[in-house]
């Protein structure tokens, strides 16, 4: 038999570019070089944007030197990781043998790892272009045990009392608010609220416990212990260290956004504040057809537009680090990708996309790795 690691047998990788586009995927690349400006993402959209590579590095260094958001680590912290990570093996190895005997290996994730990096994303929808910061997953240590804290919470989702998955099932709630409530009232107004900076403000000592109860509430359908999962989700959130020009910084609060289990985690640790601002509205008497969440971005008709400053104080009132963006409209509101009208008391819907969405759309056959058409 052949080895097959053997580089001689690995297939060629194709591609369906011209030699213009080559060209000028190079010089693109070149830029930092050549220009002095760099290549970025644009946020919420298939478009990329090319920077001030100076704006870039000052508003990244800007960030991590924030005192308040991250704290600087001296030392190396991959050490320090990788022994915790083996403690962790240690102390599990039994249930972890137990639900695959290979999972152990899958841990050991050490040469040349590194601290995560900090990448951009530029929020070309907004004013003055600003940045949304990311720190990069793979290729960390602890990457591996992100991905499995993530598939070891994600059965949880569902049972979320607001969230909504997607926009499809967003659509089927707005339907069935039709069902229950429609025609609504003449005074009723569309609302959307928005956590600012969601990831790095969720309060851990609310999310970690929300993460245990549920686990409790719903165990883990292949019998990981729930004791198992929270040691390795409190691993996570304390060793996501992020390196930029040599320096290392350690962030102090929530998760960072990147990691594999960070989306999981945030919609699980807002469950106990949707929960008690669902319960504030039925003390303070606020009418509403069902709030509902999709990560950051909440969504609620209120039957009486009067009551949107009560509203308005059972948000700020949730918890001090969490901050709202508050959006109102009596006959129309965007929410995720969706054009929401309120009609003849009726709601209607219609697609909505940002300016800044090109439209840009690639064929099934392109060669794009077959991730991006499933997630499409």
């Amino acid at each position: 038999t052949s080895d097959i690691l053997d580089p001689k047998y690995r297939r060629k990788v194709g591609d369906n570019m011209t030699v213009q586009q080559r060209n000028a995927l190079v010089e693109l690349w070149n830029l930092p070089h050549t220009q002095n400006s760099i290549v970025r993402f644009a946020d919420k959209s298939p478009n990329f944007t090319i920077d001030s590579f100076q704006r870039h590095e000052e508003a990244i260094l800007k960030e991590v030197t924030n005192k308040e958001a991250y704290d600087e680590i001296k030392d190396n912290p991959i050490p320090v990781i990788t022994n915790a990570i083996l403690d962790f093996i240690f102390e599990w190895s039994g249930p972890l043998t137990d639900f695959h005997p290979h999972i152990v290996d899958f841990f050991f994730f050490f040469d040349d790892s590194d601290a995560g990096k900090v990448k951009v994303l530029v929020k070309t929808h907004k004013d003055g272009n600003p940045y949304r910061f990311l720190t990069t997953g793979c290729g960390t240590p602890i990457y591996p045990l992100s991905k499995f804290v993530q598939f070891c919470i994600s059965h949880i989702i569902p049972h979320l009392s607001s969230q909504v998955k997607d926009t499809l099932s967003m659509l089927k709630l707005l339907d069935q608010m039709n069902s229950n409530f429609a025609p609504f009232p003449s005074t009723a107004e569309l609302v959307c609220c928005d956590v600012v900076s969601l990831y790095p403000s969720v309060d851990n000592q609310v999310g970690v416990p929300a993460v245990k109860d549920l686990l409790l509430k719903f165990p883990q359908p292949d019998g990981i212990p729930a004791d198992l999962i929270m040691d390795a989700l409190k691993l996570c959130l304390k060793h996501n260290p992020l390196k930029h020009e040599e320096r290392f910084f350690q962030q102090k609060n929530g998760t960072a956004m990147g990691p594999a289990h960070a989306c999981e985690y945030v919609d699980i640790a807002m469950e106990p504040l949707d929960q008690n601002l669902v319960t504030g509205c039925i003390t303070k008497n606020i009418n509403h057809g069902g709030y509902t969440r999709y990560r950051d971005d909440g969504f609620v008709i209120l039957f009486d537009r009067d009551d949107l400053t009560d509203f308005q104080i059972l948000l700020d009132d949730l918890h001090p680090k969490i901050k709202w963006e508050v959006r109102n409209n009596s006959t129309f509101i965007e929410h995720l990708d969706i054009g929401i009208h309120l009609s003849d008391g009726k709601i209607q819907t219609d697609i909505f996309s940002k300016p800044s969405n090109s439209h840009i759309y690639f064929p099934r056959h392109s060669a794009h790795p077959p991730s991006v058409s499933t997630g499409i």
